[in-house]
C-alpha cells in the first residue's frame, strides 16, 4: 500500500514487509502540532541559549500548523505512536531566485526510537518531497556533535558546504 501526501502528492511506500515496530511515515496533522510542540521544546532545552527558542506558546503553534498547512511536516510512527519528525520549507534561493531550496528546519527522533530507522525513513519523506516539487538544491543544518546524521546524509550524497557559528550577543 502507498500513503500520498495528499496536498503535495508525495508518494510514500509503506508496502514493504517491515520488522515489528519498524517506523511508518506520513504526513502530519493539525492534530498532532501539541505533539510536535513537545518534541520541539525537548530540542530547544538542549539548544543551550540563555533565551527560548519559542517566544510564545501562540506563535510556535501557529508555525507548525502554517507548515503542515503551506510547507512540509512529517511524522515517523511505530505501532502508532509518533517517534520522529522532519520539517522544512521550499523557498528561492537569495543569490538567485530561479534556483529552489528544500530547507530542513527540524529533524528530529525521540531518544527511545533511535536507530529504528525512523530518521531514515523520515529523511526518504522529505526527499521525496523536495522531488515531487522540483527543488534544485536540499539544505540541512545540524548540530555540531550529530556524526551519525553527518554520516548518514553523507552516505546519501550530500557535502559538508558551510559551518555554523552561533554566539548570544545579549
Amino acid at each position: 500500500m502507498t500513503d500520498y501526501f495528499p496536498s503535495v502528492d508525495v508518494a510514500i511506500d509503506n508496502s514493504v514487509e517491515r520488522p515489528h515496530l519498524a517506523p511508518v511515515v506520513r504526513r502530519a496533522e493539525q492534530s498532532d502540532v501539541p505533539w510536535v510542540l513537545g518534541q520541539l521544546r525537548q530540542f530547544a532545552a538542549a539548544y543551550g541559549t540563555r533565551r527560548s527558542l519559542f517566544g510564545s506558546e501562540t506563535h510556535a503553534e501557529a508555525l507548525v500548523g502554517t507548515l503542515i498547512e503551506d510547507q512540509f511536516v512529517a511524522i515517523a510512527e511505530r505501532d502508532g505512536q509518533p517517534v520522529g519528525l522532519i520539517a522544512g520549507v521550499l523557498q528561492p534561493h537569495p543569490f538567485n531566485p530561479d534556483i529552489l531550496v528544500a530547507s530542513e528546519l527540524w529533524w528530529w527522533v525521540t531518544p527511545p526510537a533511535r536507530g529504528t530507522r525512523a530518521g531514515h525513513e523520515l529523511l526518504d519523506a522529505f526527499e521525496g518531497w523536495a522531488l515531487e516539487h522540483e527543488a534544485d538544491l536540499i539544505n540541512f543544518t545540524l548540530e555540531a556533535d550529530s556524526p551519525v546524521r553527518d554520516r548518514t546524509l553523507e552516505r546519501r550524497g550530500y557535502r559538508l558546504f558551510e559551518r555554523q557559528f552561533l554566539r548570544e550577543v545579549s
